[in-house]
């Protein structure tokens, strides 16, 4: 029996996410998964509550898809952990399969799990998936096949891309000819590349010369040789958006007329937007603050995912600034690590700028040890969480009243079975039957419900469990890991909201 034919009763709230990858032959794919979701729903008896879909984004990878991470952080939101699952919180996801998930075998078993820690049920219509432990393993070598599906899909694109680029006219020069978005400067246009099997036409883009933006694009080249800033040439060109994507504009060597694709570079590969003198000369004014810059590890900062702008809500971000031997003035500096706001960064248009780190993280630190791990407090959320008599009162109400309209809905459906038993099946009879059955489903939905919120008010966590909670806790903050720092952070702290004078920390019972 298939998993998605067993583990989610009638009545149950999912959500869906679908993906395709673009292309001609995907381009209705995400409304096909669609109406295969709706379709399965509506044979089990499934109520749709959120779809989320990513349209032209490859699998390969989780970033750039926004669906993806709205369907995470919406998830994440309704669940923090097992514990603490909203009743509005969907049972179950519905995926087409775990390719159009993620093919990244890490990204995979990654969200997989973060998902199903909070109660999650994964259905994945089209892979088949066996119930109990046979199917992890089945769901294990599906995977594997998708990573090795990925990498094969890969090596053929690049051997396709390494053909294409290095294709050359019969004056032994290279036709430009590149796929994808031509950079700034530059504009594709159709190129046709010999025939096809069928005979058709086989176009591809070339790049060349973009008329509108050329001399623009040299103007802030010229700009940044005499020694202009990136702020200047930003207002005098409005070649981007955001400032910050001058940084790998500058660092194009498309722009001298070399192509670096893979492990080779190609020459002549388009006419120069500016000399080569002029691409060495940038290149020398960013060496000192690049060279030897050491790889950011997001695992050197506690408050990663946690820390939010206090003014703009963004999020804000680990960063670092290298240590320099010679800072100008004739001292060394060390490596420097703060979180910078996001939209600071990119658009210039918040006020924060950054935050040092290790300010930041021994505020956080005091305010957890001074004000959130004491047992009193613990116990105090815990308790605040709890309805009231009253609120309990109405839950009991709704418990029983609940109860009683699904035994007389039970009565009636048994009453109709027998009426067609006796007479037969007719269509009135089919209609009422499914009638009956849906309203059953949606009663056994409130109920259990009602039921968990009881359970829930119920609840008792002794005190010598919170105290000794809280007594690991500050341990692991006085003298513990970075990796289990972290965790302590992410099974109590929900959010960091940080402005230049103060701070609100939320955090909820671990």
């Amino acid at each position: 029996m298939a998993v998605n034919d067993s583990l989610l009763p009638p009545g149950t709230h999912v959500a869906a996410y679908f993906r395709d990858s673009g292309g001609d032959e995907q381009e209705r794919s995400v409304d096909q998964q669609r109406r295969e979701a709706e379709a399965y729903c509506a044979r089990h008896h499934l109520v749709l509550v959120r779809v989320f879909s990513d349209e032209a984004r490859p699998g390969g990878t989780v970033v750039g898809r926004e669906a993806f991470e709205e369907l995470i952080h919406y998830c994440r939101q309704m669940a923090p952990d097992l514990r603490r699952r909203s009743p509005e919180a969907p049972a179950g996801i519905l995926l087409w399969d775990l390719k159009r998930f993620a093919r990244n075998t890490l990204d995979n078993a990654f969200f997989k799990a973060d998902l199903r820690r909070r109660g999650y049920e994964l259905v994945f219509l089209s892979d088949n998936i066996p119930s109990g432990d046979i199917g992890h393993v089945y769901e294990a070598m599906l995977e594997w096949k998708a990573q090795q599906d990925l990498d094969d899909i890969s090596k053929d694109v690049k051997r396709g891309l390494s053909d294409l680029v290095s294709t050359r006219g019969p004056d032994g020069q290279y036709l430009g000819l590149c796929p994808g978005r031509p950079p700034i400067g530059f504009r594709g246009e159709p190129y046709t590349l010999g025939t096809k099997r069928d005979g058709r036409p086989r176009l591809v883009q070339r790049w060349v010369p973009d008329p509108e933006t050329w001399e623009l694009a040299r103007r802030a080249w010229e700009m940044r040789v005499q020694g202009a800033s990136y702020t200047e040439i930003h207002q005098a060109t409005r070649l981007f958006q955001s400032i910050g994507c001058y940084a790998t504009f500058f660092r194009n060597r498309i722009y001298a007329g070399t192509l670096v694709h893979g492990d080779h570079e190609y020459e002549g590969f388009v006419p120069a937007l500016v000399p080569e003198a002029w691409w060495e000369a940038v290149q020398a004014m960013r060496k000192p603050r690049y060279e030897h810059r050491p790889r950011l590890d997001s695992s050197d900062y506690a408050l990663s995912g946690l820390l939010y702008c206090g003014l703009c809500g963004r999020a804000m971000k680990a960063d670092s600034v290298p240590p320099r031997e010679d800072a100008g003035d004739g001292y060394r500096r060390r490596r420097y690590r703060r979180y910078t706001c996001t939209g600071w960064k990119q658009n210039r248009d918040c006020d924060m700028h950054y935050l040092r780190a290790d300010v930041i993280e021994e505020a956080v630190y005091r305010v957890l040890l001074e004000e959130v791990l004491l047992p009193e407090n613990l116990l105090r959320i815990l308790k605040d969480a709890r309805p009231d008599d009253e609120t309990r009162q109405a839950l009991e109400h709704d418990a029983e009243r609940f109860e009683a309209n699904l035994a007389d809905v039970e009565q009636v459906l048994r009453r109709l079975v027998d009426a067609v038993e006796r007479s037969g099946y007719s269509a009135s009879l089919g209609e009422r039957l499914a009638e009956r059955e849906k309203e059953r489903s949606a009663l056994r939905v409130k109920l259990a419900e009602v039921r968990g919120r009881l359970d829930q008010a119920e609840a008792e966590v002794p005190l010598a469990v919170v105290e000794d909670y809280c007594s690991n806790a500050r341990e692991v903050l006085a003298q513990g890991t970075l990796d289990d720092v972290r965790a302590l952070l992410r099974s109590i702290v929900v959010r960091i909201e940080v402005e230049p004078e103060h701070g609100t920390l939320i955090y909820g019972f671990p």
